[in-house]
């Protein structure tokens, strides 16, 4: 079950699938961010609590960031790494909302600054809290050893189905869009690949799924792409159902 979003600004590649990682193990989903500005947009989504950010030339990100402030809800935190300490009108939006760390970030970091401010209450909607507990055991894998398993069945999978999982997995809960399943498999965005993605994730289903018709772990989010839940979800074909399934969390560039 996901505490919520935390967006994640780490230029560092190693350090930044550390932290990932560390997310992941408290439970929290994490979108990763290409610059600051982009971080404005994503935290109108309701579901993000957290953005954290390692800046280098913070002086260009002055305004950035000042918006970046504006922009924040009461429940929302901001945690900007930097090296050296912040001076002038970077000193000024320094708040119980906004606070500044010494580069890089680290487990460690998180640790001292995430952790003692508490998590917020679990959404009693999240999808886990909502799963059919009989609708079956939750899906397990290990991807580097291309292996699934729904309860006692072990499923092989390709090496671009291991791909295709992988990155469900990554955004547990999360749509993703035909495009960027495309971008991911093949390094291309072209329109022209839905085919090709709907026609793999066919592939993927007749393994995973029990009965492919009733889909319990792959669902289908008609016109915008696919979300994995990892914990099985039955339809019983209500309007009510529908509704619940289609109701997922969605950022621009999933």
């Amino acid at each position: 079950m996901s505490h919520g979003i935390v967006l994640l600004l780490e230029p560092d590649e190693t350090l930044r699938s550390d932290l990932m990682d560390c997310l992941h193990e408290w439970s929290w989903a994490v979108y990763p961010l290409t610059d600051v500005a982009s971080a404005i947009d994503a935290l109108a989504h309701p579901l993000v609590r957290w953005c954290l950010l390692h800046i280098a030339d913070h002086p260009s990100h002055v305004d950035t960031l000042a918006h970046l402030h504006a922009a924040l809800r009461p429940e929302q935190r901001v945690l900007v790494a930097m090296a050296g300490d912040p001076a002038g009108s970077l000193a000024e939006l320094s708040s119980p909302q906004m606070t500044w760390v010494a580069a890089p970030l680290t487990r460690t970091v998180l640790e001292q600054m995430l952790e003692p401010r508490g998590r917020p209450a679990p959404d009693p909607t999240d999808d886990d809290e909502r799963a059919d507990q009989g609708a079956g055991p939750r899906l397990k894998m290990d991807l580097t050893r291309r292996r699934a398993w729904v309860g006692q069945r072990e499923i092989r999978l390709s090496r671009l189905e291991a791909r295709l999982l992988s990155y469900l997995a990554r955004y547990n809960g999360m749509v993703c869009s035909y495009r960027d399943l495309a971008e991911h498999l093949y390094h291309r965005r072209d329109s022209d690949l839905r085919r090709v993605v709907q026609a793999r994730m066919q592939y993927l289903r007749r393994k995973l799924e029990p009965d492919p018709q009733q889909t319990r772990y792959v669902h289908t989010i008609r016109g915008i792409g696919y979300r994995l839940t990892m914990t099985p979800i039955a339809s019983d074909g209500s309007p009510e159902m529908r509704r619940k399934l289609q109701r997922a969390v969605l950022i621009k560039g999933c």
